[in-house]
């Protein structure tokens, strides 16, 4: 095949996948402005939420701009390259579909590093979500996902589910009926176990578990973060025997299609 040929196909894949991940980030933002106005219907400070997502919409915003300059812009010789300087838009008069479809992608992967930092301010103000001190008690029932981070000696129980360790000094002590795995990883190994029913003693520092199944409970005492995504109840304990007690929550919007789309690696592809 000639090598023009070849380039052309290549420049027409990354339009494809350039236009699919947009359109996957237009759908992501709909799902997103759903749940600032969740959070801020129940009282709560969205103020940089909302500027993250502004800035989020205006990068796949200037993304679809890019990508559309590089559809009215195919075929377009590349002797015309930086012949004319800048136009009043700044953009580069002659620049090739290439050069456009780059800077399509360019602004994607901005796009997805701002949508890392919505995650985060997410997990801050969502129902479910709990930064626990030194002197925390947390308890938890329900079924769902749950997310445990931090320094703490945990007791599970976990039925038709599995769960992920993460920890490079964690003591684990298991019974029931599971299956054990080790996941080579960086920059530690993950302990995976796929459970029928089981339970589980944790003890350790700087441990991450990431669980999910049915009638689990939870019982922790230490310091870190915890998360709980699905129908339940938990209680936070302070030292002085106050109990608060909150729902799991349920948020449709954090289960959408395209949450992949978070990870930068994702949209990178070379132009050739």
């Amino acid at each position: 095949m000639p090598e023009d040929h070849g380039s052309s196909r290549s420049l027409r894949d990354a339009a494809r996948m350039l236009d699919e991940n947009i359109e996957k980030a237009e759908t992501i933002s709909a799902g997103l402005e759903q749940g600032v106005q969740y959070l801020r219907d129940h009282g709560k400070d969205v103020s940089r939420l909302e500027s993250l997502l502004e800035e989020y919409n205006g990068l796949v915003e200037e993304a679809r701009h890019y990508l559309d300059l590089a559809g009215s812009s195919s075929g377009e010789e590349e002797s015309t390259i930086g012949t004319n300087g800048d136009s009043e838009e700044g953009f580069p008069v002659g620049s090739t579909e290439k050069e456009y479809l780059i800077k399509s992608q360019k602004s994607m992967i901005r796009a997805n590093l701002v949508l890392k930092d919505i995650f985060d301010e997410f997990k801050l103000l969502m129902p479910g979500s709990e930064e626990l001190n030194e002197t925390s008690l947390l308890s938890a029932e329900g079924e769902g996902k749950v997310t445990l981070m931090g320094s703490f000696d945990l007791k599970l129980h976990l039925e038709k589910g599995e769960i992920a360790v993460m920890s490079p000094d964690s003591i684990i002590k298991i019974e029931g009926d599971y299956v054990f795995e080790i996941k080579e990883g960086r920059p530690e190994n993950i302990f995976v176990y796929y459970i029928r029913s089981a339970d589980l003693e944790i003890s350790g520092s700087r441990k991450t578990l990431l669980l999910s199944g049915e009638n689990i409970t939870v019982e922790a005492e230490g310091e870190g973060y915890a998360s709980f995504f699905g129908n339940g109840t938990y209680n936070v304990e302070d030292p002085s025997g106050m109990k608060k007690e909150e729902q799991w929550a349920v948020n449709p919007f954090f289960l959408m299609k395209g949450w992949a789309q978070a990870d930068p690696k994702k949209q990178r592809k070379e132009f050739t």
